[in-house]
């Protein structure tokens, strides 16, 4: 539940400093009435929707903002935020690169395009954005909350992975390779021992040509 809670918080934070005009921590983004804002002025709008919900319109809003200003870093930004919660990641991740590859030291596409990250899964990138983003005075507090969690995150999941592993290990057991054993006499002084491969074990290693050391049985086989 705790976890929830961080990341809710986290998502709010990423979001504030993604819109900020400036482009520095700010949490003053709300607009009285939509009729406030010029129509030419996409991105205040484009703020404006977003605070509203409506993702749609806002998404227009910072496309015309673009369009006008492409190379804007904050508009650039908040379409790849869009795009994530409209579960588009591929849209997402393109818009964060063109915003680095338009500022490379950029610490608010860092701090974004990590937590961006960081939602796909892959942690380990995720740090390496959260590392840089956080020298940056402004960006430090919340980079530097991104990176505890990206962090406990790679921690969690080696947890399981080593939980996971110890569960199979307890629950299988190597499968038994012969199934017959005989010792027959040849002479006096010489004895034939004959073995016979136990059928399961000889179907897998000889017709369907699998490793000997992947081939497990369950233990509670008879």
């Amino acid at each position: 539940m705790s976890n929830s809670k961080t990341l809710s918080k986290l998502v709010l934070v990423t979001l504030v400093l993604a819109l900020a005009g400036c482009g520095a921590p700010s949490t003053d983004l709300t607009l009285t009435s939509e009729q406030d804002i010029p129509v030419t002025d996409h991105y205040k709008r484009g703020k404006y929707y977003i605070e509203k919900g409506y993702n749609g319109l806002a998404l227009n809003q910072f496309k015309l903002a673009l369009l006008e200003d492409p190379d804007n870093i904050d508009s650039l930004n908040a379409v790849a935020i869009i795009y994530q919660r409209l579960n588009r990641p591929d849209l997402a991740e393109q818009a964060f690169s063109d915003a680095i590859l338009l500022d490379t030291d950029s610490a608010l596409t860092l701090n974004n395009f990590g937590y961006f990250h960081l939602m796909q899964g892959r942690p380990k990138q995720a740090i390496t954005y959260f590392e840089t983003a956080r020298k940056v005075k402004e960006y430090e507090d919340v980079a530097t909350s991104n990176l505890e969690l990206a962090t406990q995150t790679i921690q969690q999941e080696a947890a399981v992975s080593k939980a996971s592993i110890e569960i199979v290990e307890d629950i299988l057991e190597p499968v038994e390779t012969i199934d017959r054993v005989s010792l027959e006499r040849m002479s006096n002084s010489v004895y034939m021992l004959n073995t016979k491969l136990n059928p399961t074990y000889e179907n897998a290693i000889i017709r369907l040509k699998i490793n000997p050391l992947l081939i497990v049985r369950n233990s509670t086989e008879n």
